[in-house]
């Protein structure tokens, strides 16, 4: 294993605070990262940005795929069931999330960066993964500040645009407020909020949100609780008293698939309200907890209150309750079981109040679990069960025990995360928005739609493993709803392999065990309206299946393209198995239990896909990649450096497990693949597309040099010419990179950084010969930013990642949905993906002397 660790200044970058500060100067006592990213309550958004489309010329060759996608999408949706994937539907641009709460793979509740809680995922159902993403306008905190000549109070967030009720006080615009967030916490702060007049007394409120994601820590960081735990600073030279409520809503999310049964409850031995939420049959629940005494004021702790099962519809009353009694909430009359009250469902409320002497300080703490413990996928009948189950069991019941644990838990796991935070947040050689961008990215790990099983697998009957820490699953995207995507997960993955290693192993170990399977069903490939099998042995899957399907049953829900015949596939898989046997501290077992899946596809690719028999793969004339609407063919720059890396690791591979034969075998076909590869190279330093003679095929791909980006990463000895790959990406910052910026600001002084542009022209013009090679890909940005600092090339690394940056956290306003792809002025494709977990890649760059 290895940890963060800082290293010395790199050379060639000077890194400086140059960012606008997008706070409203408020310097609260608590202590947060310089690094987090701050927003204004009050900053103006962003405008919506739209989802991309092709251009008339790039539609015609679409149509036919076109058509079969839409009468797919028909067929699929008559049966009840939903699709993988709908181009014809995008989801809408929003600028309103932040941090979500909780652990990863557990469900997750989104946060946005103001406070408002949305985007579910916290239940799973036959139908599919459930993910709603409407704000719950009665789910917040409501604070409320008595002093001896007023008392007042307003909920803490702006008026949502969907509430009705008529006298409750919303954040004003006159109030400062700004938000930090630096994933997995995020701090909210606030000057006065309930100020009435000039004669108020001043205080500030900060509350930090803290989520027990620890790298390494495979208990904690399995949890579906977070704690939110309340500074108040006295500013003033008279006593005041400030309560806080913190109430949800049970009934908003998920309500399509309630069956009836959920009810709210007081818990009588702790400030604890449960919240049965049972869906379609399984067990279900939420709990919300309030840290403090039931009863009379005692010295130093805050007084606590809960009231369940309001009406959500009657929130107006709740709250005037809460502000006629200073701070203290109603007792209602409560049922144990049936239905809540009231169309809307019911509230659940616990409130906490103190008293603060002139310029003190006091504290209270509030947390929200949930327990969904029991996971279905489409009609089968296998259940699953969550990761945290195998300590807090299967009945759906543990909420309130979770909502407790983070309360007392609170302090240690915010030690635990500066810890592993603190040598990235230390390092003096790396710039502060990238430390921002390297935490907040990750966010995927809890809302990308992750689930973390004790049980699944192509095997569930095989014994486990010792040092087996469950099954991983996570969506490619928000929009893209396939677990495991591997084509992508191949960029993402350093997330997981820095930062939970036995998870990625555990991934492996799945795509091992589904290469040496085949599915012999039949499907229509979409693209090409040509029929075959689901998935061919000794292959290596595109997908592990869908949320609507059964993933690791049925692998390859995709079906746009026949992935057995996808060259980089394979490949892929041959260089992560030997990347996660270097984050696993050099695992020779775990090589050793690979290898026979690494010669199978070899073995596989040699044989089908070099009809010339010169010891180098060829592309088809169709999309047969990542780059799956951007073809090529013959000898290509991208797939043929991922061959001669793969061939690079299996020779090393070999050379560990003492199979000389085969060492000997990898070596001269390495050699020989390397001859044909380098016809590629083209004189002004770069190598050329692909080897096809079209109009495009000398054109600069940003991704050329992957292979060689992986083999550095698992510090093997090049398969590139001394100084071609270093030279090869000086060209891409020249064009991609620096000129795509030029393409938004024509007349500008110089070029604003958007990243690294997918395809470029020798003549500076875009690639517009597919949809794909005109995007910006945001996480091949951060692998082509990551090799750059790997060679050295520092400077050029960090402003290759900071195009990704200020896209996403300034211009763009794609914070904590950052997409697959964007266009220079900030059109989309595919919110919230998978591969930007890439950015964990540059951070590799940076620890490389460390690992190795």
């Amino acid at each position: 294993m290895f940890t963060l660790s800082p290293i010395g200044t790199m050379s060639g970058y000077n890194p400086q605070h140059d960012e606008k500060d997008g706070s409203c100067g408020l310097r609260p006592s608590v202590a947060i990262p310089s690094a987090a990213w701050v927003r204004n309550f009050w900053a103006n958004p962003p405008r919506r940005k739209k989802p991309l489309k092709p251009t008339a010329c790039q539609t015609i060759p679409l149509m036919p795929l076109g058509f079969r996608m839409w009468r797919h999408i028909r067929s699929v949706r008559g049966t009840g069931k939903d699709v993988f994937m709908d181009p014809f539907n995008d989801w809408q641009h929003d600028t309103t999330h932040g941090v979500p709460l909780g652990g990863i793979g557990c469900g997750a509740m989104g946060r946005g960066w103001r406070g408002e809680f949305r985007r579910y995922s916290t239940g799973k159902v036959p139908s599919g993964l459930v993910y709603i993403t409407d704000d719950t306008p009665h789910t917040g905190f409501t604070i409320c500040a008595s002093s001896a000549d007023e008392t007042s109070g307003c909920m803490l967030l702006p008026k949502p645009s969907n509430s009705q009720t008529k006298n409750v006080r919303y954040l004003s615009a006159d109030t400062k407020a700004q938000s930090h967030q630096l994933y997995p916490r995020a701090w909210h702060v606030y000057d006065t909020p309930t100020k009435m007049s000039t004669t108020s007394p001043q205080y500030l409120a900060t509350c930090e949100q803290i989520s027990p994601v620890i790298a390494n820590n495979y208990k904690d960081s399995s949890l579906p609780t977070s704690a939110f735990e309340w500074t108040i600073e006295n500013l003033s030279d008279q006593e005041i008293e400030v309560s806080i409520m913190f109430t949800v809503h049970n009934g908003t999310t998920l309500s399509q698939q309630l069956k009836g049964g959920e009810h709210t409850a007081p818990v009588s031995e702790a400030a604890c309200v449960h919240m049965a939420h049972p869906i379609e049959g399984h067990p279900g629940s939420y709990a919300l907890a309030a840290e403090g005494v039931v009863g009379e004021y005692t010295t130093g702790a805050p007084q606590v209150s809960t009231c369940a099962e309001w009406p959500a519809e009657s929130f107006d009353t709740l709250y005037s309750e809460f502000l006629a009694r200073k701070g203290k909430l109603p007792r209602k009359q409560t049922r144990q079981s049936g239905p809540s009250l009231g169309s809307k469902g019911g509230l659940g409320a616990v409130a906490a109040r103190v008293k603060i002497p002139p310029k003190k300080t006091a504290k209270m703490c509030f947390s929200l679990s949930w327990d969904f413990p029991i996971v279905n996928f489409g009609a089968s009948p296998r259940s699953y069960h969550l990761k945290y189950t195998e300590w807090y069991g299967r009945d759906g019941k543990a909420s309130v025990a979770l909502a407790l644990l983070a309360l007392r838990e609170r302090g240690t796991w915010r030690d635990k995360i500066a810890s592993w935070q603190q040598p990235v947040l230390d390092n003096p050689a790396t710039p502060e928005w990238y430390k921002a961008l390297l935490f907040n990215e990750t966010y995927f790990l809890t809302s990308g739609g992750s689930l973390w099983t004790v049980d699944g697998g192509i095997h569930p009957s095989k014994d486990p493993a010792k040092d087996h820490v469950g099954h991983w699953l996570y969506l490619e995207g928000m929009e893209y709803r396939m677990h495991n995507t591997y084509d992508v997960h191949f960029y993402a993955s350093f997330a997981l392999a820095m930062l939970f290693p036995l998870l990625e192993k555990s991934v492996t170990r799945d795509i091992a065990d589904c290469v040496l399977l085949e599915w012999t069903d039949t499907r229509t490939f979409l693209h090409s309206g040509t029929t075959g099998i689901r998935k061919a042995q000794h292959c290596v899957p595109h997908d592990v299946g869908g949320p609507t399907e059964e993933p690791w049953g049925k692998p390859n829900i995709y079906n746009i393209h026949d992935t057995s015949r996808w060259k980089d596939l394979p490949l892929k898989f041959v260089l992560m198995v030997y990347r996660d046997y270097i984050a696993l501290g050099k695992d020779l077992e775990f090589l050793a239990s690979m290898y026979e899946a690494i010669k199978k596809v070899l073995h596989v690719c040699r044989n089908s896909f070099d009809p010339e028999g010169c010891g180098m793969i060829q592309n088809e004339p169709w999309p047969d990649q990542t780059y799956d609407a951007w073809e090529a063919k013959g000898v290509t720059a991208y797939c043929g450096g991922l061959w001669l890396a793969a061939l690079r690791v299996a020779e090393q591979a070999a050379l560990l497990l003492k199979k000389n034969d085969d060492h000997e075998e990898f070596k001269k076909c390495l050699v020989r693949a390397q001859s044909v590869y380098s016809e590629l190279w083209n004189p002004k330093g770069y190598y050329n597309y692909d080897s096809s003679k079209t109009s495009h095929s000398n054109s600069i791909m940003a991704d050329q040099c992957c292979g060689e980006w992986y083999i550095k990463a698992c510090g093997l000895p090049s398969v590139l010419p001394d100084g071609q790959a270093k030279t090869a990406l000086k060209t891409v910052y020249t064009y991609n990179v620096k000129k795509f910026g030029w393409k938004a600001h024509q007349g500008d002084k110089g070029p604003k950084l958007r990243g690294a542009v997918n395809g470029m022209r020798p003549d500076g013009a875009l690639d517009t010969s597919s949809m794909q090679s005109m995007e910006c890909w945001t996480g091949t940005t951060f692998a082509v930013a990551s090799h750059m600092l790997m060679e050295g090339l520092t400077g050029e690394g960090f402003d290759t990642a900071k195009g990704i940056y200020e896209g996403a956290y300034n211009m763009f306003g794609f914070w904590f949905s950052t997409p697959e792809a964007w266009l220079c002025d900030g059109s989309f494709r595919s919110l919230g993906y998978m591969r930007p977990l890439s950015v964990w890649s540059v951070q590799w760059g940076i620890s490389l002397h460390e690992r190795l």
